[in-house]
């Protein structure tokens, strides 16, 4: 299994908890994830199985992480500092003065946020938010 490093992001914060060879895809962690660490300056904890998940792991097709999202331990104030950094950022690649695929889809739960670039070629709803909360 080849090693990933990203300053601020263990390896084991990363890898699918089944074991499997599963890897983030690096410009996710490149363009989105480690930039916004720097930015926000603040220490983003990744749950178990909040990063790279196979369809296996998570055990339902198409569900899966698979290496483009990504779920942050986080307090309010922090989900509300990551969520406004994300819009700023789409809106700077809507304005052509930054390059990259946008996130998508942003889910909010009780400690956590979920942010991804899933598309319609993935089967998901684009520009979505949604919570956790039952």
């Amino acid at each position: 299994m080849v090693e990933q490093t990203w300053e601020h992001f263990p390896q084991h914060e990363l890898d699918c908890p089944c074991g499997c060879d599963g890897r983030m895809d690096s410009y996710f962690m490149d363009d989105v994830v480690v930039p916004m660490r720097k930015s926000l300056g603040f220490s983003m904890a990744i749950p178990k199985g909040g990063a790279y998940r196979c369809e296996y792991y998570d055990g339902k097709p198409g569900g899966a992480h698979q290496g483009r999202a990504i779920d942050i331990i986080c307090s309010s104030r922090e989900r509300f500092l990551i969520i406004d950094w994300l819009i700023r950022r789409n809106i700077r690649i809507d304005n052509g003065n930054l390059r990259g695929r946008k996130v998508t889809r942003i889910g909010i739960n009780n400690g956590s946020i979920h942010i991804d670039d899933a598309d319609s070629d993935y089967g998901k709803s684009e520009m979505v938010v949604w919570d956790y909360y039952k």
